[in-house]
């Protein structure tokens, strides 16, 4: 099918690739700057930069599905990328809500991944299920 993608998921894209390759970077080359305003442990910047690398290689796919221009092209990116901040969410939500550990650090992520998480089920919802309706008509 060629499903053209609307500027709704190109303006996703461009907040993912703009938020996670700050937080990425920031993770990786200036740690203890995250440490601070998160007030995680500072043994754990190793597991931390890690996952801000994760963040940053999540950063490049937003960067080409920017690019893209048919649902087919960026379908597996929003599967990954949906389930990779729906699972940040959970911790997200885990740290702020749960144990109560509210820093400006925790809370951005947060919202962060709230944004990104409903953005990509919702544009999964909008786009495949518009797929999945004209290959039951036409078969």
């Amino acid at each position: 099918m060629n499903n053209k993608i609307g500027s709704d998921l190109k303006g996703l894209f461009a907040f993912h690739l703009l938020a996670t390759a700050i937080t990425g970077l920031l993770g990786m080359l200036y740690p203890s700057f995250i440490i601070r305003i998160s007030g995680l442990d500072p043994n754990s910047i190793p597991v931390m930069q890690q996952a801000r690398g994760l963040d940053d290689g999540f950063a490049v796919g937003a960067f080409f599905a920017l690019r893209a221009e048919t649902w087919d092209q960026v379908r597996v990116f929003v599967a990954a990328a949906s389930a990779a901040n729906a699972l940040s969410l959970l911790g997200a939500i885990y740290y702020v809500i749960i144990l109560g550990v509210v820093t400006t650090g925790l809370v951005i992520l947060l919202v962060v991944f709230t944004i990104l998480t409903a953005g990509y089920l919702y544009a999964w919802r909008k786009y495949d299920h518009v797929i999945s309706n004209v290959a039951v008509k036409s078969a």
